[in-house]
């Protein structure tokens, strides 16, 4: 991740590679892709599902939530300059479209490859619609590439950003307007959702943003803190107290009643801004005031959810099993964040070995999905723990294999002649 910063004896931008961000973004992409396999039970293995304490679902929703933190944060750094003239709009729009478009083309191609065998060819507005980005706000999400639904959200908000960056908009006044302007649609019922579900989108956007112009601590980098919010990381989607205090009291959406694409962004998801944040702060060193008391607060959401859950085994729904493991990764987070500078030395090398994972994290995200029917037409080595364990690593080398291509061979070579 290429970031710029200045300093008082120097104000010519300064170019440095942040190898804690691109640890967290590589995360982030893996674990949508993990939780996609695991959710899509036949389509990866049609002959075995994890149940029981395996029934683990790895936070992939709200990953993609810390993309959209890690997206603002970025944008904002590599643009702190208004883009007052025409020319500076130009030149920001044209990296961003050479960024996502060449890659997204490549792998709405094998989508719609992936579709027609399937008997289920795009139709010509379909594929106008995907061209321009308007899946989920237009036309329907592919269903055999389905995590493409943000791309929409992510060109909306470049677009905003140029707007807030030539007025000088403070990012968190608008990342506040964000979530009043969904709290407002929907007490309005507006329509279609998901305008409702942009709104709370742009709230994680533009709070990245906002964090991008904090100040950085003068102390190195906290690693053993960023190991122990990996871990939390892992724990929290399926520990999260707010969400699951709405839902229970009926003031969530239902996604039998609204599906998931209508509205993917809702109002329980702000709740992970209580991770996200110091989340964030602490994987780009940075202080705001109070990021003590923050991070206890998110540190002590899942216990209150934990101890809810074993009071009534009731409050959150049916009692399983599927709690185990983020229990236990929430426990072993809070072990070592309490004992971070013990861990500061290991917690350094997990994440310069997570770092080269940042550089592919787009081709994993979008080319995983339809990745997953590839493996489903496997049909041997099927039906038991030891198939499900060795398809996923089977998987897992095939996504990262193809990413690595895609990202460090093919866009590089794409970048010099459009840029």
């Amino acid at each position: 991740m290429t970031t710029q910063a200045t300093h008082s004896a120097d104000i010519r931008p300064v170019v440095f590679y942040d190898h804690p961000l691109e640890a967290l973004r590589g995360v982030a992409a893996l674990l949508v892709a993990l939780g996609h396999a695991i959710a899509a039970g036949p389509v990866f293995d049609p002959h075995f599902r994890p149940s029981g304490v395996w029934q683990y679902a790895p936070p992939g929703h709200l990953a993609v939530l810390v993309f959209f933190l890690l997206s603002g944060y970025v944008i904002g750094l590599t643009n702190p300059a208004p883009l007052a003239t025409g020319e500076a709009r130009r030149r920001y729009l044209r990296k961003r479209i050479v960024r996502l478009y060449p890659l997204y083309i490549l792998a709405l191609g094998a989508t719609g490859i992936l579709a027609a065998a399937y008997h289920k060819p795009f139709s010509v507005s379909e594929w106008e619609g995907y061209l321009v980005f308007l899946q989920g706000l237009a036309v329907a999400v592919p269903s055999y590439n389905q995590p493409i639904w943000s791309l929409p959200y992510e060109m909306a908000y470049y677009l905003l950003f140029m707007l807030v960056s030539a007025r000088a908009w403070p990012a968190w006044r608008v990342a506040a307007g964000c979530v009043g302007v969904g709290v407002l649609g929907t007490l309005l019922h507006v329509q279609p959702l998901v305008l409702i579900a942009l709104a709370y989108g742009g709230a994680f956007w533009f709070t990245g943003l906002a964090l991008s112009t904090v100040a950085r601590r003068q102390a190195p980098p906290r690693y053993g803190a960023m190991l122990a919010w990996l871990l939390l990381l892992l724990a929290y989607q399926r520990l999260n107290l707010v969400s699951a205090g709405l839902h229970t009291l009926g003031l969530d959406l239902d996604e039998n009643v609204v599906p998931f694409f209508e509205r993917p962004i809702n109002f329980a998801d702000l709740s992970y801004l209580l991770l996200g944040v110091p989340l964030l702060l602490c994987f780009s060193n940075r202080m705001v005031p109070g990021l003590l008391w923050l991070e206890r607060a998110a540190f002590a959401s899942p216990a209150l959810y934990l101890l809810a859950y074993g009071l009534t085994g009731r409050l959150f729904g049916t009692t399983n099993l599927s709690v185990c493991l983020p229990a236990g990764a929430y426990v072993v987070a809070g072990v070592v964040y309490l004992l971070r500078g013990q861990w500061a030395a290991a917690a350094a090398r997990v994440v310069q070995r997570l770092q080269p994972l940042g550089s592919i994290s787009y081709g994993v995200y979008i080319i995983h999905y339809p990745l997953l029917w590839l493996v489903h037409e496997v049909p041997f080595f099927s039906g038991s723990v030891g198939t499900w364990l060795g398809r996923l690593v089977g998987y897992f080398a095939l996504v990262l294999g193809l990413s690595w291509v895609l990202e460090r061979r093919l866009q590089p070579w794409l970048k010099r002649r459009l840029a």
